[in-house]
C-alpha cells in the first residue's frame, strides 16, 4: 500500500471484484459492494481509459512470505490485513497461500506479468456538488472510494519435486531454473523451441506443475510441457484483463466528517509478525514431514505427539485476536503499543521459536533414533526382511500365540510412550490466557539423548538383525519388532516368547565370533580355537562349526558338545586347504557366522608308525615305516630324525633334541654313548607340502660294546676253515629241494617287510659280502661268514629272516642263480624287487652290442642292478658306456679273496706273500734312488689272475709319494685284453703324460705310470727314446711308503681293510636302494612257480 502526496492510496487488487467508484474500508481492507457516491450512469460517462501495455516474467526459487508479497506488490498494512486473514484473495493472489508442504521439496515458480490498461475517474465526478449519496459520510462504513484502476493480469506456473534424502535440493532448484528461464523464448503460437536432451526431459518430468492465475484454463498444467503449452497461450487468453491495482481516494478529502484511517500499522510490527508466521510455516513443514516417517505410520506414540505439537503450531486463533486488533488500531480507538505488547508475548511464551524448534528438535531426534534402528534390523524396510513390524498389542499377541509358532522373538522399543516434558508444558498452557504462559526449559535428559542407551540398543538391534538372519530358514520361530512401555528396560530390549508365554525380557543373542585360528593340525584333522562371542556368551550351549573346500561346492557341518575352547575337526583329506567358519548357539538359535578363516593345509601324511630301532653299542639304526595315508601328489622329501638323551637321576637338566635328515627311511645315529637312554622320533619332510607330525617317541638303550649279533651267530655255526680270520658257515634249515632248486632258511620268521633279490652270476664273494654286512661282521673280527651251498650246478634260495642286531630294517631273499645270464630261471614267471647282474669287471668289458640291447630291455621291464667284482681303477670300453648300461655297484672284494687264500698252507699262499715282497721290495728301492729303469718281475701265470693285478695296483696306489713307478708283468691274460687295442695301451704305456690324465681323476697324488711288460711289447718299447720322464720327482729321503711305514707285514693288511671298509659302504648303500623298491610276491608262491617251471 502506497500512499501518494495527495493522500490516494494504491495497493494491489489481490483478485478481488474492484470497480470505479466502489467504496472502501482501509481499516479491515474491506470491499463494500452496492453503495456509490455517484449513479451508474454519470460513472460510465466521466472515466478515463489509457493504453499501459507491459508484460514481465521472472523465475524464483524462494518460497518466503516475504518474496511471495514482493512479488504481488502488497506491502505496509495490506500486508498486516493478508497475515491476519482480513484479505480473501483470488485468482493469481492465491499464490500466497500455496506455501511448501515439506522440507524435503524442491519449489521454482515462474512468474508472469502483464498489464493492458489504466481507467481512471474524471476530476469532474470528485466535485461535491456532483455527489448523489451524501449519507454515506455520515454511517462511517467506508474511508476510501476507488479513483483507479489499472487492468492486467497475473499468472504463476509453481513446479513442485520431491527430493530424496542423497539430492542436494539447492542444486535440483538451481538446474531447474536455468530451463525455466528459457520458457518465455518459446514462439508463440509456434512450435517449442525447447531441445532437451533425454536427461534434461526426464529431470523436468519429475516435477509436478501447479497454476494460479487471472486468466480462465480449460485444463490447468500439471507437468512441465502442459507448462510450456500453457504459456504460450497466455497473452491470447489474458483480454482486457482483470484489475491488478487500485488508486483510492480518502473519502475525508470529499467530506470533513467522513471516516477515516489514523493510523497504519508501523512497517516493524508487519515484519515481526509475518517472521513469526514464517517461523510456524517452517514447523509445520516440519511436523508434515514427521507425519509422513515410517516410526509415526507404525507406532501409535510418536504419532500422538506429533499431532500435538502440529495443534500448538495453529495459527487461526492468533489471526483471529489480530484480526480483531487491527480495524481498532487503525481506526485509532487502541494505541499500537496493544499489538506490540501482544506479538512480544506470544514469541516469549508460547511461540517462541527457541522453545517450539527444541520441542520438534526432540521430536524429529526420537523419530531418527527409532528410524535408524528399524531400517537397520529391516533392511530399510525390504518386503523380503524376515522382521515383520507390528503396530498394536492385538496384532502382537496374535502373532505371539500362533499355534504354528514355537517362539517369537521380539525387538521391543520401551520408551516411545514416555510423556515429553516441554511439549506436555507447551499443550498445558491456555491459549486464551497468555497471562498465564511461562517459559519452558529444555529438558535433554530423555532415552534418545544418552550415549549409553543409544549406544546398547545400537548393539541389540545389531545383535537381533544378525541373529534373525542366522535364523531365517527355521519356519517355528517368528522375528517381530514392537513398542512396548517398560520402564524397567528403557530405550530397548529383545524379548523370548515361547509358546505363547514370555520368557525373557532381556535376551541377549550370541554375537558374531571371532575368525577361527587353528591351534593344532594333524593329515586328517584341523583343531580349532573357538573364542566365545562378545555378546551371549553366558547363553552359549554349543557352536556348530562349518568347513569345505571350495564355497560352491557348499559347507559342511560338525556341532560340539559343548561350549569348548577348542574342536578337532576331523575325516579331512591331507594335503588338502579347508576354510572354517563357526557360530554360538543358544536356547532361542543360531548365532551369526563368524568371519571365514585364512586357508588352513591339512598336513601332507599322517605321522609315522612306532620307528623301528635297532640299538648297538655306540649307533641307533632307525627306520621309520612308510606313511599309511599320505596325500595326493604328495612326495616324501627328507626323513627327519631327532634324538635326544633321557635325562638321570644324577642330571635332571632335559637334553636338547639332535637333528638328522636322510633321503632314505633308515638313518643311522652315530657317536653315541654305550648303555645309554635315548629318545628318539621322526617324521616326515614333504617340501613344499609342509611336515608331518612326529611319530610316538621311542625310548631306547645302546648296548654294551660286547653284545653283538655276529658273536651269537659265530657260537651256533661251523668252523669250515681255521686261519685269520676263520670262516664259519652260517647254519640254515632246509625247507624244500625240487630239482635243481634248493630253498634255505636263517632264522625264525619275522613280521618285517621283505626284499627279495635275484641274483645272476657266479660270484660266492658277493653272497658272502652281504651276510656279513647283514650280521654286523667287522673288518678287526677275527672270523667271516659264509652261506651253506649243496653244489655249483644248484640254485640256491636263500631265505633269511630278520633278527635284532640286523644291518638291514628288513628281512631278505636270495635267489642265486649261477647261470651267466638267468638260464635256468623264467624271468617272467617271478616277482622280485630287483634283478642283479654279477659281473666280473674284466667280463663287462666284453660285453658286446647284443648283450647291451637285452640288458636295456630288462632294465625297462625290471628294477635292474648290476654289481661288478673287482672293479676299482677299472674303466669300461667306450661302448658300453655309450649305451647307457646301469652300473650301480662296484666291489673290490679283495679283502675276502685274499683272507681266503692266506688261509691255505699251499704254494698259492706263498705266491700271494710274493706278491707283497714285490711291493716292499719297490718301496726300499724308492729310499736309495730317485730314479727308476727297466725292472722286471716274472710272475708265473699259474697263479697270475685280474684280481692280482688290481691288489698290485691298488698298494701301489697307497703310497704316499707319486714317485715314478714302473712295474712290468707278464701273464697270456693280459695280452689278450691289450691286443683288442694296441695303439691304445701304447700310448698308455710308452707316453708318460697321457697316463698322467688319464689316472688324475681317480688317483690324482698316487701312481704316474704302469708298464706291462710282454715279449712284443718290449720290442716295441726299446724302439722309444723316450720311456718315462727322467726329471720325475722321487720320495722324500726319511718318508716311508704308505700306511705301513717299514712294518713289512701291515703292508697287505692296510690295504684289504680299505678295501672292506669301500665295500661295505655299497653294500650299505645297496641295501637302502633295495629298500624303497616295491614289494614282490611271497617265498611261497615264487617257489612254487619257479619248481613248476623246472619241471
Amino acid at each position: 500500500m502506497d500512499l501518494c502526496s495527495n493522500g490516494t492510496l494504491t495497493l494491489a487488487a489481490l483478485g478481488r471484484p474492484f470497480s470505479l467508484g466502489m467504496l472502501y474500508d482501509c481499516r479491515n481492507d474491506h470491499l463494500i459492494p452496492g453503495l456509490t457516491l455517484w449513479d451508474e450512469e454519470a460513472l460510465r460517462r466521466d472515466i478515463i481509459t489509457t493504453d499501459e501495455p507491459f508484460t514481465d516474467f521472472k523465475v524464483i526459487t524462494s518460497d518466503s512470505t516475504a518474496d511471495k508479497y514482493s512479488v504481488l506488490n502488497v506491502n505496509g498494512s495490506l500486508k498486516a490485513s493478508c497475515l491476519a486473514g482480513l484479505v480473501k484473495v483470488e485468482g493469481s493472489a492465491q499464490y500466497l497461500k500455496d506455501v511448501k508442504e515439506s522440507q524435503n521439496q524442491a519449489r521454482v515458480t515462474l512468474c508472469y506479468t502483464t498489464t493492458k490498461k489504466n481507467s481512471q475517474l474524471s476530476m469532474n465526478q470528485l466535485g461535491q456538488e456532483h455527489i448523489k449519496y451524501k449519507e454515506v459520510f455520515k454511517e462511517g462504513i467506508a474511508t476510501h472510494v476507488v479513483t483507479g484502476i489499472l487492468y492486467g493480469a497475473n499468472a504463476f506456473f509453481v513446479f513442485d519435486r520431491e527430493v530424496s534424502s542423497d539430492e542436494d535440493r539447492k542444486d535440483i532448484e538451481g538446474n531447474f531454473k536455468v530451463k525455466l528461464n528459457s520458457v518465455p523464448y518459446v514462439s508463440i503460437g509456434g512450435e517449442s523451441a525447447l531441445d532437451m536432451k533425454n536427461s534434461s526431459k526426464t529431470e523436468t518430468e519429475k516435477f509436478s506443475c501447479r497454476f494460479h492465475g487471472d486468466v480462465l484454463l480449460e485444463n490447468n498444467p500439471v507437468s512441465f510441457q502442459d507448462a510450456v503449452d500453457t504459456y504460450k497461450t497466455l497473452p491470447q487468453k489474458v483480454g482486457e484483463g482483470v484489475p491488478v491495482q487500485v488508486n483510492l481516494l480518502p473519502l475525508k478529502a470529499l467530506d470533513p466528517t467522513a471516516a477515516q484511517m489514523v493510523r497504519q500499522i508501523s512497517g516493524s510490527l508487519v515484519d515481526q509478525w509475518q517472521t513469526a508466521l514464517e517461523d510456524l510455516s517452517e514447523l509445520e513443514m516440519r511436523c508434515n514431514d514427521a507425519m509422513r516417517s515410517k516410526p509415526v505410520k507404525y507406532f501409535k506414540e510418536i504419532d500422538a505427539k506429533v499431532k500435538t505439537f502440529k495443534k500448538l503450531c495453529f495459527t487461526e486463533h492468533l489471526k483471529t485476536t489480530l484480526a480483531d486488533l487491527l480495524p481498532s488500531i487503525r481506526g485509532g480507538e487502541k494505541e499500537e503499543r496493544v499489538l506490540s505488547d501482544f506479538l512480544k508475548k506470544q514469541r516469549e511464551f508460547r511461540f517462541n521459536s527457541n522453545i517450539l524448534s527444541e520441542c520438534m528438535d526432540r521430536i524429529e531426534r526420537e523419530i531418527n533414533v527409532v528410524d535408524r534402528f528399524l531400517r537397520m534390523i529391516t533392511e530399510d524396510y525390504s518386503q523380503t526382511c524376515s522382521t515383520k513390524i507390528v503396530t498394536s498389542k492385538k496384532e502382537l499377541d496374535k502373532e505371539v500365540l500362533n499355534p504354528k509358532v514355537k517362539r517369537v522373538v521380539c525387538f521391543t522399543f520401551t520408551s516411545l510412550g514416555c510423556e515429553d516434558p516441554i511439549l506436555s508444558a507447551l499443550n498445558s498452557q491456555s491459549s486464551e490466557n497468555t497471562q498465564a504462559l511461562v517459559p519452558v526449559k529444555p529438558d535433554l535428559t530423555r532415552w534418545y539423548h544418552s550415549d549409553n542407551i543409544f549406544d546398547d540398543i545400537d548393539k541389540q538391534a545389531g545383535l537381533f538383525k544378525d541373529f534373525a538372519e542366522a535364523n531365517k530358514e527355521d519356519t517355528q520361530t517368528r522375528f517381530l519388532l514392537a513398542s512396548i512401555p517398560n520402564k524397567e528396560q528403557e530405550g530397548a530390549s529383545i524379548y523370548l516368547y515361547e509358546n505363547g508365554s514370555k520368557r525373557n525380557e532381556h535376551l541377549e543373542p550370541p554375537s558374531k565370533p571371532e575368525k577361527p585360528r587353528a591351534c593344532d593340525r594333524t593329515h586328517n584333522s584341523v583343531t580349532l580355537e573357538l573364542l566365545p562371542p562378545d555378546r551371549g556368551a553366558h547363553d552359549v550351549i554349543h557352536y556348530l562349526i562349518e568347513y569345505c573346500i571350495d564355497e560352491k561346492d557348499g559347507w559342511s557341518s560338525e556341532k560340539t558338545s559343548e561350549s569348548d575352547a577348542a574342536y578337532t575337526v576331523s575325516g579331512l583329506l591331507p594335503s588338502t586347504e579347508y576354510k572354517f567358519k563357526y557360530r554360538a548357539v543358544c536356547s532361542a538359535g543360531l548365532g551369526p557366522d563368524s568371519e571365514v578363516s585364512n586357508i588352513i593345509r591339512t598336513l601332507p601324511s599322517c605321522p609315522p608308525g612306532k620307528p623301528e630301532i635297532k640299538a648297538y653299542s655306540s649307533e641307533l639304526m632307525v627306520c621309520c615305516p612308510m606313511p599309511s595315508v599320505i596325500g595326493q601328489g604328495v612326495k616324501i622329501q627328507n626323513y627327519v630324525v631327532e634324538h635326544k638323551e633321557v635325562p638321570t637321576e644324577e642330571s635332571e637338566e632335559e637334553a636338547e633334541w639332535m637333528k638328522r635328515t636322510s633321503k632314505d627311511n633308515v638313518c643311522i645315529i652315530t657317536g653315541l654313548q654305550s648303555l645309554t637312554k635315548y629318545t628318539v622320533r621322526v617324521r616326515y619332510d614333504c617340501g613344499e607340502a609342509g611336515i608331518s607330525k612326529w611319530s610316538t617317541p621311542v625310548i631306547i638303550a645302546t648296548l654294551s660294546k660286547t653284545t653283538r649279533l655276529a658273536d651269537d651267530v659265530k657260537e651256533k655255526s661251523e668252523l669250515k676253515l681255521s686261519g685269520s680270520p676263520s670262516v664259519y658257515e652260517i647254519p640254515m634249515e632246509t625247507i624244500q629241494t625240487v630239482g635243481k632248486i634248493v630253498r634255505l632258511r636263517f632264522g625264525e620268521q619275522s613280521s618285517r617287510t621283505r626284499r627279495t633279490i635275484y641274483l645272476v652270476g657266479d660270484k660266492d664273494q658277493v653272497v658272502t659280502l652281504m651276510i656279513n654286512y647283514i650280521l654286523g661282521v667287522q673288518w678287526e673280527n677275527g672270523f667271516r661268514f659264509k652261506l651253506p651251498q649243496v653244489n655249483k650246478e644248484s640254485t640256491m634260495i636263500y631265505e633269511i629272516n630278520y633278527q635284532d642286531g640286523f644291518q638291514i630294517p628288513f628281512s631278505l631273499t636270495i635267489i642265486y642263480d649261477r647261470h651267466e645270464k638267468g638260464s635256468i630261471l623264467d624271468l617272467d614267471q617271478i616277482k622280485f624287487n630287483a634283478l642283479c647282474f654279477v659281473w666280473d669287471a674284466a667280463a663287462f668289458r666284453d660285453v658286446d652290442s647284443e648283450d647291451c640291447k637285452e640288458m636295456k630291455r630288462l632294465e625297462k621291464k625290471w628294477k635292474m642292478v648290476n654289481l661288478l667284482t673287482h672293479a676299482d681303477g677299472r674303466q669300461l670300453f667306450k661302448h658300453i658306456d655309450t649305451e647307457d648300461i646301469p652300473v650301480h655297484f662296484k666291489f673290490n672284494l679283495s679283502a675276502f679273496t685274499d683272507q681266503a687264500r692266506r688261509s691255505h698252507d699251499d704254494g698259492d699262499g706263498a705266491m700271494m706273500r710274493s706278491l707283497h715282497d714285490l711291493m716292499r721290495e719297490i718301496r726300499e728301492m724308492r729310499r736309495t734312488t730317485l730314479h727308476y729303469t727297466d725292472m722286471m718281475w716274472m710272475l708265473h701265470p699259474k697263479w697270475m689272475m685280474m684280481d692280482d693285478l688290481d691288489r698290485i695296483w691298488m698298494t701301489v696306489m697307497m703310497m704316499d709319494h707319486p714317485d715314478m713307478m714302473i712295474l712290468m708283468m707278464e701273464h697270456p691274460k693280459m695280452w689278450e685284453m691289450m691286443m683288442r687295442n694296441p695303439d691304445r695301451m701304447r700310448r698308455m704305456v710308452i707316453r708318460h703324460p697321457e697316463m698322467m690324465a688319464l689316472m688324475e681323476e681317480r688317483f690324482p697324488d698316487k701312481m704316474r705310470m704302469m708298464m706291462i711288460n710282454h715279449p712284443d711289447l718290449m720290442e716295441s718299447m726299446k724302439s722309444h727314446d723316450g720311456g718315462a720322464d727322467d726329471d720325475c720327482d722321487g720320495a722324500d729321503d726319511d718318508g716311508d711308503g704308505g700306511g705301513g711305514g717299514g712294518n713289512d707285514g701291515d703292508d697287505h693288511p692296510q690295504s684289504e681293510k680299505m678295501f672292506w671298509d669301500a665295500d661295505m659302504g655299497k653294500m650299505k648303500r645297496f641295501f637302502k636302494t633295495l629298500l624303497k623298491m616295491e614289494s614282490s610276491c611271497s617265498l611261497e608262491d615264487m617257489f612254487v612257480l619257479n619248481a613248476d617251471i623246472l619241471r
